[in-house]
């Protein structure tokens, strides 16, 4: 079976509900605590089906400072989750100088994508929901309005649309979807514990370009 056809069952239940997703991670200790809970909500639900399908290992490899999410018969793989209507057409992936050694060790880099229509909150209620869960906000959330970072939109639910696979087997075809726009490498900053920032290289899909 192809991983696809396996991730297609989650189009059956395709409303997340926001509070059951993240007490139900909470519950299996799997990344409970992350401002962007539809993600890993993706991501734990596609694991639940592919490792008893297919098999594979969650996480993947680690390269450098990035650890992937799934490896499978030599591939390696990441999930997002990306709203259609986000004002932002692009999807973050990583680091350039990791992605392109992860095609270079494992001679491919591929990515699963879920995209629907992200609900979000009006008055704050779920992020305080959330914020007491954690019995108050992350170290990260402390340093990142420390740095000055204002605060996002939570979301409270997710309806899923549609699951899609983009594959690189290649440092040549990256760097196709480079010149053709539909990969773009961008500097991003990240708040550090300490209140100071850091920098790196990153790549980005564009999801207007994908076919």
């Amino acid at each position: 079976m192809k991983i696809k056809q396996i991730l297609d069952e989650l189009l059956l239940t395709p409303h997340w509900d926001g509070k059951e997703c993240v007490l139900e991670l909470k519950e299996n200790k799997y990344w409970w605590k992350m401002l962007e809970w539809f993600g890993f909500w993706f991501e734990y639900s596609a694991l639940a089906l592919l490792l008893p399908s297919i098999g594979g290992k969650a996480p993947g490899p680690r390269v450098g400072n990035t650890k992937f999410d799934y490896q499978c018969r030599k591939k390696v793989w990441d999930f997002k989750a990306s709203p259609t209507n986000s004002s932002s057409p692009f999807i973050k992936l990583n680091s350039k100088r990791n992605m392109r050694e992860c095609i270079k060790t494992y001679g491919h880099y591929g990515i699963i994508i879920a995209q629907g229509i992200a609900h979000y909150e009006k008055d704050g209620e779920f992020r305080k929901w959330h914020d007491d869960l954690k019995g108050g906000p992350t170290e990260y959330t402390l340093a990142s309005r420390k740095a000055g970072r204002t605060n996002r939109r939570r979301k409270t639910s997710f309806d899923l649309a549609e699951i899609s696979i983009l594959e690189f087997k290649s440092l040549d075809e990256l760097d196709e979807a480079i010149e053709s726009g539909l990969i773009k490498e961008t500097y991003v900053t990240q708040p550090k514990l300490d209140g100071k920032t850091y920098g790196y290289d990153k790549y980005t899909l564009d999801k207007r370009k994908c076919a």
